[in-house]
Order: structure tokens, then C-alpha cells, then sequence
């Protein structure tokens, strides 16, 4: 009995202590700041780490579905990413980007630990 509350006790504080540090994210698309729509399912938002060198870690990439009203929020790895800076891509699927559709392809953002609300304006990538 002792051993079972022991460990559970454990295994609450190591839960809490999951995702300290890290950044949740979510966001909003648009196009020269007006709501845009997306057709349901077909987009996605892409964030790759940058590694030390600015160059893109893929094995650090986070996935965002695009919702029709055009949000986003990440929510594998218990929807938190690590803090740095991230290059972010809009994805369709498919094909690799859109340029039509996506920030350039140098668009960048600062994660930092806690709630993190980007908005990517299609007309003004680097804002």
C-alpha cells in the first residue's frame, strides 16, 4: 500500500514536471491581416527547430492541422515544443510547400516557454 501511494505520488510529480520550460503554440492564419478560410483538412502549419547554425533540424519538427477558420494549435509531444527559434512552413498535402499559401520560405519565429499566439500573415511573412 505504501509502495503503491509512494509511486504514485512519483509519478504525479514527474507529470507536472513534464513540459516545464517548454511552449505551447497556437496561432491564427490570415492574409494582409483578414481572416483567411482553408479548405477543411488540406493545410497544415510546419515548425522545424533551428539548429545553432540557423540551419533546419528535421528530426525537430512539430505539426499543426489547419482548421477551415484558419487557427492552428500543435498538439502531439503533448502539444509543447521546446523553446528556440523555429522555421515555420505551410504545408498542403502532397506537395511540399505552397508558396501560394505559406510565409516565405525563410518566415521565423521565437518559441518561448509557456503560451505562445502567432499570427502568419501571408502578405507580411517576417511580422
Amino acid at each position: 500500500m505504501r509502495f503503491a501511494l509512494l509511486s504514485a505520488t512519483f509519478l504525479t510529480l514527474v507529470a507536472a514536471g513534464c513540459g516545464a520550460g517548454a511552449g505551447k503554440v497556437k496561432g491564427q492564419i490570415v492574409d494582409n491581416g483578414q481572416p483567411k478560410t482553408f479548405p477543411a483538412s488540406s493545410y497544415a502549419v510546419e515548425f522545424t527547430l533551428l539548429d545553432g547554425k540557423g540551419e533546419p533540424d528535421i528530426s525537430k519538427s512539430y505539426t499543426a492541422v489547419v482548421e477551415t477558420d484558419g487557427s492552428f494549435e500543435v498538439r502531439a509531444s503533448g502539444g509543447t515544443l521546446p523553446p528556440g527559434t523555429y522555421q515555420v512552413t505551410i504545408k498542403s498535402p502532397g506537395k511540399k510547400s505552397m508558396a501560394t499559401a505559406s510565409p516565405s520560405p525563410a518566415a521565423r519565429r521565437e518559441i518561448k516557454a509557456g503560451d505562445n499566439v502567432i499570427t502568419l500573415d501571408l502578405a507580411k511573412p517576417s511580422e
